[in-house]
């Protein structure tokens, strides 16, 4: 993983899965980027079909890939916390297989109880679990947890998080690509958040000078990865325009930042309790039909596009169920699946344009 900022003396600490303890990692002084889809910095699986079977999803693959590769030679640390299942033993191979190409990294993990953190002792565990992960960082880092960085910290991901909000609705209004959108996902990113938010900030500074266009039949997209740099012109040359999104890098991983917090792990508690839904995060995924619905609703969104993950059990269990709760509120569904050897929109093109037609006789 590059580091795209000259003179930056902060480890690099790649994590997984979706949505690690960033404002902490960064708190403490390292740089912490989330390993998670990679597929425009990952070409092949070589490496990683030594450790991971075919039928694992293409995050896990392409993670090892860059794992074992020359990709990951700046980072000093990993960090993981629990999933699905095939993340959630990940772990352990990857340890070996970068332990027989003679590199040694330092591993952090914490456990994120599936349970509803309502519960006292699903609370507790997590508090217990970010203190313990403190501790290790302490010793580490060689240097001691301050409220006062990890505040500092909390903000400049605030800030970052915000932008993302306010760019989806500049993508809504017809001022700005989504690609530019999907683009700064913290998920497949090459630079740190300083780098990240000031980009996007620049986007969105361009953005605002362009004029509104509301000719576009307004879909709200979901998935667990980002959407492929080829999809995009696809919905567009349709007439379809993103009016919100529930991807994973982008709505599910920025919707909410704590407001008010005495420690790392009351603002960790409140962060995992309150976080935009997500079947990764098992204790909020009754949550999830709801959450999409209200953001359907919010968005006037006429359309819903699912690009599924193959092999992504979490995300596939659930679809029948909101695609039923979607349908009978009057949205149209479209599902895509995309494998780790789709490169180009081939039939793709069709099913969108289709899709498009369909929504335009609702008019």
């Amino acid at each position: 993983m590059s580091e795209s900022q000259p003179g930056n003396s902060r480890p690099l600490i790649g994590c997984f899965p979706l949505y690690p303890p960033l404002e902490l990692f960064h708190s403490m002084g390292m740089d912490p980027r989330v390993l998670w889809g990679l597929e425009e910095t990952i070409d092949g699986t070589d490496l990683s079909d030594l450790h991971v079977q075919a039928f694992s999803c293409a995050v896990a693959r392409r993670l090892m890939q860059f794992a074992l590769g020359p990709l990951s030679s700046d980072m000093a640390a990993v960090f993981s916390y629990n999933a699905c299942d095939t993340l959630r033993n990940l772990p352990e191979p990857l340890q070996k297989g970068m332990d027989s190409r003679g590199r040694s990294l330092e591993y952090f993990r914490m456990h994120l109880p599936a349970k509803d953190l309502c519960a006292a002792y699903a609370s507790n565990y997590l508090k217990n679990e970010i203190t313990g992960l403190i501790s290790s960082l302490e010793k580490f880092m060689g240097r001691a947890f301050s409220i006062t960085d990890f505040r500092a910290s909390v903000e400049v991901y605030r800030r970052y998080r915000s932008l993302i909000s306010e760019a989806q609705e500049l993508v809504a209004d017809g001022r700005m690509a989504f690609d530019q959108l999907g683009g700064m996902s913290l998920y497949e990113a090459s630079t740190s958040i300083e780098g990240l938010t000031a980009t996007l900030g620049q986007r969105i500074v361009a953005a605002r000078k362009n004029p509104a266009d509301h000719s576009g039949i307004p879909i709200l997209i979901s998935g667990i990865s980002a959407a492929r740099p080829f999809l995009t012109p696809l919905f567009q040359e349709a007439g379809l325009v993103v009016a919100a999104n529930d991807v994973a890098g982008l709505r599910r991983a920025n919707a909410y930042t704590p407001a008010e917090f005495d420690s790392a792990e009351e603002y960790y508690l409140d962060f995992y309790k309150n976080h935009f839904p997500c079947p990764t995060l098992a204790g909020l995924a009754d949550k999830r039909a709801e959450a999409i619905l209200g953001l359907a609703r919010q968005s006037k969104a006429r359309g819903f596009v699912f690009i599924g993950e193959k092999f992504c059990e979490y995300e596939y269990l659930e679809y029948p169920y909101i695609e039923k709760r979607l349908t009978d509120a009057g949205l149209k569904c479209l599902f895509i699946e995309l494998s780790i050897d789709d490169e180009g929109a081939g039939p793709i093109h069709t099913r969108v344009e289709a899709f498009a037609e369909l929504l335009k006789k609702q008019t």
